[in-house]
């Protein structure tokens, strides 16, 4: 009963986290061809991956519970966002409070997250921008907000509010975690997909084929 109730608390956090329905087309971009492609595409890869990350942390908390999620967190979750990469799209997750040092946002990343976090909070919680690569080639950027829910307090919430054993398990693997201390509704990070066109295109088309 209790590994049903911890799956059970998985699912709704990662729902909370973001998925494809949660995505809203910003209206400010010209919402072309290209466009079009590119976000329904940036859309069904955070969706895939999401979905396999659940799968893998669902095993994860019937086998051995809560902390052994962490530490599928810690190592599966890089190789699935690798998986659904290439040389040229990639998809990860960035947050200017990380928990593990590869997710940390960069200078421009910072930018669109302060956006992200403003006061009132923005109605889009996706932006898309493209930037020039070349005389032939440029780049699509696709942010998508991850805002935290209650369930997310689980692991990301209060130091003094979290398991002992779950504590314990992120001091270890992660000595010099940020993403501790967070309330409802707050930002928690953002997706980026970044995509160089048109020499995607043809994976992309591919992607948004598939059932």
């Amino acid at each position: 009963m209790k590994n049903c109730i911890l799956i059970i608390i998985v699912i709704l956090l990662l729902a909370g986290c973001g998925t494809k329905d949660d995505a809203v087309p910003n209206t400010q971009v010209n919402q072309n061809s290209d466009d079009k492609l590119c976000l329904e595409a940036s859309e069904k890869l955070i969706a895939n991956m999401m979905d396999e990350l659940k799968g893998q942390l669902m095993k994860a908390m019937t086998e051995d519970g809560a902390v052994n999620a962490i530490n599928v967190c810690q190592t599966e979750a890089p190789i699935i966002a690798g998986k659904y990469s290439n040389e040229f799209i990639t998809i990860k997750r960035v947050s200017d409070k990380n928990r593990n040092p590869e997710n940390k946002a960069d200078s421009s990343q910072l930018e669109i997250l302060t956006k992200f976090a403003a006061t009132p909070p923005p109605d889009m919680l996706t932006e898309q921008t493209w930037t020039k690569d070349s005389d032939t080639s440029k780049v699509f950027n696709y942010y998508k907000a991850i805002k935290t829910n209650q369930l997310c307090l689980k692991c990301h919430g209060a130091l003094e509010q979290l398991e002992p054993d779950l504590k314990d398990t992120l001091t270890k693997l992660y000595p010099d975690d940020k993403a501790i201390g967070y309330e409802v509704g707050q930002l928690r990070g953002m997706f980026v997909v970044t995509i160089k066109f048109p020499e995607a295109k043809a994976a992309l088309e591919e992607l948004v084929a598939e059932k």
